[in-house]
């Protein structure tokens, strides 16, 4: 259990390293590895080099490991355990929060997250591209939970709305931002609402963290 934990807890973090060995980009000619320039793919009318060839072949083989078995591992073990009631103790940081229909829902994040991580590393240079995914990524999810309620609470589906939500504007003022074509009070606008939109929800945050603990320590207070 506490395996499968450290690897769902750090999931995002080595799936987006597995990717980097997919990402090139071209400079004067000579396409190089994005994450380090000095491992060189392609020379200029040559071939791809060994060194990457090498790379690629490992890097497929631990995309199919980690970032694609961890969520296929995770669903499968939580099809097993709904089957065997005695085992689901070593799934419940997977399902604690989630509606018993929706008991698969984290690894659905799971994939969101990695869908999110791999449109930036394969395709670097195109920001118009990583932008659109994403968002079309956070407003597939901000329309399922409404529909869907996977959470137990409406308190923890609020909280992952208005995550989503702000994560979403952040990403397009983040986009309008660099696109440059904004006057100077506009983009001060769109900083200023980016700002308040994160602090709003790391207020939410808090006040969700603080109800939670007033609620465990009346619940656990002896009755007099």
């Amino acid at each position: 259990r506490s395996v499968l934990w450290i690897l769902t807890l750090v999931y995002v973090g080595v799936a987006s390293v597995c990717l980097e060995v997919f990402g090139t980009t071209r400079v004067e000619g000579v396409t190089m590895l994005t994450a380090d320039y000095g491992i060189v793919v392609r020379e200029p009318g040559g071939g791809v080099s060994p060194r990457h060839k090498a790379m690629v072949a490992l890097g497929a083989a631990l995309l199919l490991l980690y970032p694609v078995g961890i969520p296929l591992l995770s669903y499968f073990l939580l099809r097993f355990c709904r089957r065997n009631p005695e085992y689901r103790g070593a799934v419940a940081f997977l399902t604690c929060g989630y509606r018993e229909r929706h008991h698969y829902w984290e690894v659905l994040e799971m994939s969101r997250n990695l869908f999110v991580s791999v449109v930036p590393t394969l395709f670097p240079q195109n920001t118009a591209l990583q932008v659109a995914s994403a968002q079309c990524a956070l407003v597939c999810f901000l329309v399922a939970l409404p529909l869907c309620r996977p959470y137990k609470a409406n308190a923890d589906l609020l909280l992952q709305c208005a995550q989503l939500l702000t994560v979403w504007i952040l990403i397009s003022s983040g986009s309008l931002i660099e696109q440059g074509d904004l006057g100077a009070e506009t983009r001060e606008s769109v900083e200023t609402l980016s700002l308040v939109v994160l602090i709003s929800t790391l207020l939410l945050l808090a006040a969700e963290c603080l109800a939670a603990m007033v609620v465990e320590r009346a619940r656990v207070r002896p009755a007099p």
